[in-house]
């Protein structure tokens, strides 16, 4: 083997090795968007307890803004997406109080001076379809802290989930992601609570 021909390899290796590496640290950021990032110190830092609450008002549901989604569905599949939500809603709160270190509360009202609150406000909703060839259903939400009303902390997040035999139907899969939602707003707040 000639020397050029050696350096040539040992270039091309490390050029690989870079890329690889390069490739597998994109991957090790968090798994969200930050909005908007209090602090230091973080606002939340310290906050117990921690009231929660889900807004679907200004989302979008399959392209269309979810009131006239809804509205153009018949009665029964109406009711269905409202208990679609109030699952989603529910699910969230539940998963969210599972996963961090304080207590958590449903909101029951405005915020309280003081009120460290955690809101998913999705932004869009996409049911997917009913087959293994159906696209994929996705939830887009953003996952806002706020201390007295005014945000003061929000994280983007999008996640998607295919169809499968365990979970065929629409709302189960988006109550999947919903739970995932709430594990990424837990770790965003754990991480917060010591910064």
């Amino acid at each position: 083997m000639t020397e050029r021909y050696s350096i040539s390899l040992r270039v091309q290796g490390r050029v690989f090795l870079t890329g690889m590496v390069m490739v597998l640290a994109a991957g090790c950021g968090a798994p969200w968007t930050v909005v908007t990032r209090s602090g230091p110190p973080s606002a939340l830092r310290g906050a117990n307890p921690l009231v929660a609450d889900a807004d679907f008002t200004q989302a979008t549901m399959d392209g269309v803004p979810i009131a006239q989604a809804i509205g153009a569905l018949p009665a029964n599949e109406q009711s269905d997406v409202q208990t679609m939500l109030a699952d989603l809603q529910q699910t969230f709160i539940t998963e969210l109080a599972s996963d961090v270190p304080v207590q958590v509360v449903t909101s029951n009202g405005p915020p309280a001076p003081g009120e460290v609150r955690v809101t998913m406000r999705a932004i869009d909703i996409a049911r997917g379809g009913h087959s293994p060839f159906s696209p994929p259903s996705s939830l887009t939400v953003r996952i806002s802290f706020s201390v007295g009303g005014q945000i003061t902390d929000e994280i983007e997040v999008t996640r998607r989930m295919n169809w499968a035999v365990t979970r065929p139907s629409a709302a189960r899969r988006l109550r999947g992601l919903a739970t995932q939602m709430a594990q990424m707003g837990a770790r965003f707040f754990r991480r917060e609570q010591s910064r």
